[in-house]
């Protein structure tokens, strides 16, 4: 795997993610991260993995295996909807530059700009692997499958050396 094409040793940083009509988003949300680090917690049930999964789908338009529970678009649709309107959007920095990942269901169209270039398609996805130096099994390893990690640091109960 590549590694990120920062020069200055900065690494891409989230600085938003826009999901509308996701999951359990119902209407458009926006999580501001404004470069900085985060943890995301909070009881079962308020979006912690449907956040996850809309950065996932945003960026690699999968999700790891076992976890669609129903046909994709009910899986990804939030209750009630009666359309494939769900919309990714993920924002990403990197020293003086901006990545932006717009996924829409309808038509599954992709696009990336980064500074003042579009791409689309096949390109597009291209883009962002070589960029961020990741694909979805890495994402699925560093981010996702952390859930669990910490939730036993945060849950297990101490054992004796």
């Amino acid at each position: 795997m590549s590694q990120p094409r920062s020069k200055k040793g900065g690494g891409w940083r989230l600085k938003s993610v826009t999901l509308t009509d996701f999951r359990g988003v119902s209407g458009t949300q926006t999580y501001e991260f404004d470069s900085r680090s985060g943890l995301i917690w909070g009881p079962n049930g308020v979006g912690k993995s449907t956040l996850s999964l809309g950065i996932e789908w945003t960026l690699f338009d999968r999700f790891p295996s076992g976890v669609l529970g129903a046909p994709r678009d009910a899986f990804m649709s939030p209750v009630g909807a009666t359309s494939k309107a769900y919309i990714g959007i993920v924002n990403l920095a990197c020293d003086d530059k901006i990545l932006t990942v717009t996924r829409r269901a309808a038509g599954n169209e992709i696009e990336v700009t980064v500074g003042t270039k579009r791409q689309k398609g096949d390109e597009a996805q291209s883009t962002i692997e070589a960029e961020l130096g990741l694909d979805a099994d890495t994402f699925d390893r560093s981010v996702l499958l952390q859930q669990s990690r910490i939730r036993g640091l945060l849950l297990d109960e101490p054992k004796d050396a």
